[in-house]
């Protein structure tokens, strides 16, 4: 029987003989053939080697290895330390003693000299050699840590993937934590870098609360949205992903001044730029990162029995009254220490009773809890305590509240003035609300009585059908991709394969679009016109599909705060599809919202006339 581990090295070796025949990286994103033999490096760290054996190899040149040292489970870690620097000056000794030689006289003696030499070849320069003795570095195998954090990225990534998606970014970018944390939600680094996305606390705080009563970046859901953001404005700032990427780990700042000296460019950035800050782990946190794109296109084949972990079934609910923990749990019936388990980012003052929690904090609570017994237990024994850091929060925004554009709140004169209140009206959520919209899983009405109903659904789509024709207007022979859309539909309308598309985009073989990326079009089995009424009645379709069930009754406007993304207001506020906001807010892209920014939201009630007919 074939081996998992001999399955996965003749992937491997598949995988480079593609390329070399093909041209192309296996990834859906493409780099450059010099990243080649780096890519390949990593991939055998990450799949070939365990956590007992060491890589000796060339800490620039990862295509050179000289040597893997295997240790007993046993061995301390010390006697690992003393037997790798002992291997690593016997290297260092032999690359010196051939440097001595000259360029025609060099000549192995040993079985180990030669296969020294052997990694650069008989024409190398005695210089080269030289240099290389000073580059000699032991890198331990991961094969064992990424099985585990396998396990754990098959349970969160579906969810991680859809927030990437909604924030109209590729979705590989959620496979990162591969790299930082191996997909734990409580890892902590030496530097204090805490959670799933290894977040440093002042930039955690620019994202997500990080207090003495809460710290998100412990949160995988919160923790996520966070990062989505930060390499969105990372790839805005520096327009690479290599680049973009690269920040996560260096810094924004440090690979501004980067570009700056050697121009936008990956690759000279990663050869030339000299900085003490800048060493390996830098220079080759983008080349682990796709070396993780191409484990994870076909991971069944190097890791076949790993399964995804099981993650409990829980619900978020926001908190009308400020609560200890001890009467949490007891109005929950469970444990404290149960609760804290679904709740990882309270901090220990928190779950041992010792602070309150305050109002309007959200919390995990188990699947099926009875949130009306809940709250009756709560509602009476606790007064109203507030977010004592919400306006620290929302001031440590930083550079997200740079871009946000002021509205006004409108007046109830002002908006009885208009005819239509709710263009008028901005609604803001309040810190502590007293109905039920904060339970994630109902209906999220909002505060204040229903706006006269005005145009019926009909009308509504008749009016929304007029924007999209706009929005939907081709340019030439390009277009702007919409919400929902997909390479597969768009080769449908245009009668394609969906490879004839990725080959005209130079796509490799990715399929992920996202919302406003520019793409040319094929028209040669079908019109312009054609494609246009199929792709019009598409968004019709989902839309009228849609009001069939719902009756509109007005629309309000909600300002977005500091923090909050589309898929929460969409997802847990208002319980409405994504798709439908962004056919309300036409002109708006709503994955990329800033604090200060307005939506339209539509406000519908159930269809009753429907529903007495199904």
């Amino acid at each position: 029987m074939i081996s998992s581990k001999n399955k996965c090295f003749k992937w491997l070796i598949a995988m480079l003989l593609i390329y070399v025949s093909s041209g192309l990286a296996q990834s859906a994103w493409q780099y450059p053939p010099s990243l080649k033999s780096d890519v390949a490096f990593w991939k055998k760290v990450f799949t070939e080697y365990h956590h007992n054996q060491y890589i000796i190899h060339d800490s620039e040149n990862l295509g050179i290895i000289y040597k893997v040292v295997t240790f007993d489970s046993t061995s301390r870690e010390s006697q690992r330390e003393r037997q790798l620097e002992k291997v690593k000056k016997e290297i260092e000794h032999i690359l010196l003693h051939l440097a001595k030689e000259s360029r025609d006289s060099l000549q192995a003696e040993t079985h180990l000299e030669k296969y020294i030499l052997s990694q650069f070849g008989q024409d190398v320069h005695p210089v080269f050699l030289k240099n290389a003795a000073r580059q000699i570095r032991a890198q331990q195998g991961m094969r064992d840590q990424f099985a585990a954090g396998l396990a754990r990225a098959l349970a969160y990534l579906p969810f991680m993937k859809e927030i990437f998606r909604q924030a109209g970014l590729p979705e590989e970018l959620a496979y990162l934590p591969h790299i930082e944390s191996s997909f734990h939600p409580m890892a902590r680094s030496k530097v204090g870098a805490a959670g799933m996305w290894q977040f440093m606390k002042s930039t955690g705080r620019l994202y997500m609360k990080v207090n003495q009563t809460l710290d998100e970046r412990y949160d995988p859901l919160i923790s996520t949205q966070a990062a989505a953001r930060l390499l969105r404005y990372n790839y805005e700032q520096l327009g690479d992903w290599g680049l973009a990427i690269t920040a996560y780990n260096f810094g924004l700042n440090g690979m501004k001044r980067a570009v700056g000296i050697h121009g936008p460019d990956y690759m000279k950035v990663r050869e030339s730029f000299n900085h003490r800050k800048f060493k390996f782990a830098s220079r080759n946190f983008y080349p682990e990162f796709l070396a993780v794109l191409e484990i994870m296109e076909n991971h069944q084949t190097c890791f076949p029995k790993v399964d995804p972990i099981v993650l409990p079934a829980t619900i978020r609910y926001q908190l009308k009254t400020a609560v200890k923990w001890p009467q949490l749990s007891k109005a929950l019936g469970m444990e404290p220490a149960e609760l804290s388990r679904i709740n990882p980012a309270y901090s220990t003052k928190v779950t041992k009773g010792r602070d309150v929690i305050p109002a309007g904090y959200w919390v995990y609570l188990p699947a099926g809890s009875n949130l009306s017994e809940l709250e009756l237990d709560l509602s009476g024994k606790n007064s109203v305590v507030s977010d004592p850091d919400l306006k620290a929060d929302q001031k440590k925004a930083g550079f997200v509240l740079a871009d946000s554009r002021p509205v006004a709140i409108a007046t109830a004169k002002t908006a009885a003035s208009v005819k239509n209140p709710a263009s008028a009206l901005s609604y803001r959520k309040p810190d502590v609300t007293s109905d039920k919209s904060n339970f994630t899983d109902q209906p999220l009405p909002w505060s204040g009585e229903w706006l006269t109903k005005d145009p019926a659904s009909s009308e509504i789509a008749d009016n929304l059908r007029q924007d999209l024709q706009l929005k939907l207007k081709l340019n030439n022979d390009y277009i702007q991709v919409f919400a929902n859309e997909t390479l597969g539909h768009l080769a449908d309308w245009l009668k394609l394969p969906v490879s004839d598309l990725q080959n005209l985009n130079q796509l490799g073989r990715r399929k992920t679009i996202y919302q406003g990326q520019k793409l040319i079009l094929d028209f040669r089995r079908v019109s312009r016109e054609e494609f246009s009424t199929k792709r019009l009645n598409y968004h019709m379709e989902i839309l009228n599909r849609f009001l069939e069930r719902k009756e509109f009754v007005n629309c309000l406007d909600y300002q977005v705060d500091a923090g909050e993304s589309v898929w929460e207001i969409a997802r847990n506020r208002y319980q409405i599809p994504l798709e439908i906001i962004q056919y309300f807010n036409i002109n708006t892209d709503i994955n990329r919202l800033y604090p200060g920014d307005v939506l339209r939201i539509p406000i519908f009630q159930t269809n009753k006339s429907l529903e007495e007919t199904l």
